[in-house]
């Protein structure tokens, strides 16, 4: 399966991540965010990931086998998408 990129801060999937931030997100999609590689390495093994988001600017080695081992879509937004859905702003 190939990676999906996303640009557009306003792209559905962009605004759905976005919205996991606050309780009612999590609760209308069933869904939790995680964020940082340590955290995303620890949820890999007891959880479904669903996706796997990471950042066009910082992906590197650890991160990109990391998001091929979760079995979610890996999705690669532009940082401007990717400061959107991130609560470390």
């Amino acid at each position: 399966m190939s990676d999906l990129h996303i640009s557009s801060r306003t792209n559905p999937t962009v605004v759905m991540l976005g919205s996991l931030q606050s309780k009612k997100g999590r609760t209308e999609h069933g869904l939790y965010l995680c964020e940082g590689l340590k955290l995303c390495r620890e949820a890999v093994g007891i959880c479904s990931v669903r996706y796997a988001v990471i950042k066009e600017s910082r992906e590197n080695r650890d991160i990109r086998e990391t998001a091929e081992k979760s079995g979610g879509e890996i999705i690669l937004l532009s940082d401007s998408a990717f400061d959107k859905i991130s609560t470390d702003n």
